[in-house]
């Protein structure tokens, strides 16, 4: 798991900012169990250890079973290794300038909670006009978040990320025909705004404050 390249940077600014923000004694300020800790963030690179020393004892047990399969799936692996360290470096370097450049108080009124139905449309064409897979979109959803987005939109902006780019549109267009691509885009569109709000309600107030507590302060 790679760690996230604007953390310890947002921790910083954050620690110099804690004097500005929020009301004292208030719940938020307090943290949102009221104990006065605000969670810290994933463990980074390090939480990924036991899930890469289960893949390795695995491949190792694949070497020992079947050679030939074992070898085929660490030639997989090495290949999907350089894929990923040639996507996220670039991406690493962008999310970072745009933490730099753009502030918290040009994205809230885009994508906050007050943006309403205009938020909702920006996210879902953010998500449909990226290139790249999946997994490029969470370290974006994570700047999104540092800088002020809400939830609900985040969750809209990865899931139009996997479902409705505008590339996969066109090929259904192309080989499945036009009703066909319609429909199911419509159908995405719907699932992804119904599944971004149902997931914000099944998290609840303190949850979101729980998780948004990681990136800044203010009211969920």
């Amino acid at each position: 798991m790679v760690a996230s390249p604007v953390r310890g940077m947002r921790e910083e600014q954050r620690r110099q900012e804690q004097p500005k923000q929020g009301k004292a004694g208030s719940e938020w300020a307090q943290g949102p169990s009221g104990n006065g800790k605000i969670p810290a963030p994933g463990g980074g690179w390090k939480s990924g250890l036991p899930a890469f020393g289960v893949a390795l004892a695995l491949l190792g047990g694949l070497f020992f079973l079947n050679p030939a399969q074992g070898r085929e799936v660490a030639r997989l692996w090495k290949e999907s290794t350089y894929t990923v360290l040639g996507l996220l470096p670039p991406v690493f370097l962008l999310l970072g300038l745009f933490d730099s450049w753009v502030s918290r108080e040009r994205i809230i009124p885009l994508l906050g909670e007050g943006s309403g139905i205009r938020g909702g449309v920006l996210a879902t064409l953010l998500g449909a006009l990226a290139a790249g897979p999946l997994y490029l979109s969470f370290p974006i959803a994570e700047v999104m978040l540092v800088k002020g987005a809400s939830l609900r939109n985040v969750f809209v902006f990865v899931g139009a990320w996997s479902t409705m780019k505008i590339p996969m549109f066109l090929f259904e267009v192309g080989s499945l025909g036009g009703r066909f691509a319609v429909v199911r885009y419509a159908v995405s569109l719907v699932g992804i705004v119904l599944i971004a709000k149902g997931t914000e309600l099944f998290l609840g107030k303190e949850e979101r404050r729980f998780l948004l507590a990681r990136y800044y302060e203010t009211e969920a």
